[in-house]
């Protein structure tokens, strides 16, 4: 059987409500595991999406729809202001999915701490030798990690990188002390 991390499992749960996803609880244990599974099920969870741009706003609107609570984070304020607005800020997204969806959407990494899966979609761009420049991937982790706790997971995801997204579980990202 192949283990899921609890994102992963948000994500089955996404594409198929009915069904169960059993064996991914062994990534992570006890009662922190069994309270974010919980909460999964009931869609209680508060997936915060980091980047709102054509990779994050789809990822947060289908989350949204779906009956999880959504928290949004961008550098850019123009995007947080429309969201608020319930106006989309990507071509090709209807407005009234942006409204209907309830998103908060914030320019501040503080409401991060409330989310139980966090998903990084900043941008990753190609370098003149065709490598990747994780340094937004850098930056939004080091941004994050005051507001994260053990327990968490986050995942992030770079469109343009031909690998399979990276999943994590704290604590090993928790802040020190």
């Amino acid at each position: 059987m192949t283990a899921l991390s609890p994102f992963g499992a948000a994500a089955a749960l996404v594409d198929s409500p009915e069904r169960s996803v059993p064996g991914w609880e062994r990534e992570i244990s006890g009662l922190v595991a069994e309270a974010l599974v919980a909460r999964i099920a009931a869609r209680t969870a508060r997936v915060g999406v980091v980047g709102l741009g054509y990779a994050g706003l789809p990822l947060a609107l289908r989350f949204a729809e779906c009956g999880f609570p959504v928290s949004g984070f961008d550098i850019d304020a123009g995007k947080v202001a429309a969201i608020a607005a319930g106006r989309s800020p990507v071509h090709g997204i209807e407005d009234a999915r942006v409204a209907a969806a309830g998103i908060a959407a914030s320019t501040g990494l503080e409401g991060a701490r409330a989310c139980d899966a966090l998903v990084l979609c900043v941008p990753t761009p190609i370098g003149r030798h065709k490598e990747p420049d994780l340094g937004p991937v850098a930056a939004a982790l080091a941004a994050l990690r005051p507001h994260l706790r053990p327990g968490r997971c986050w995942r992030w995801r770079a469109p343009p990188i031909p690998a399979p997204p990276r999943i994590t579980c704290c604590p090993r990202c928790a802040p020190p002390g």
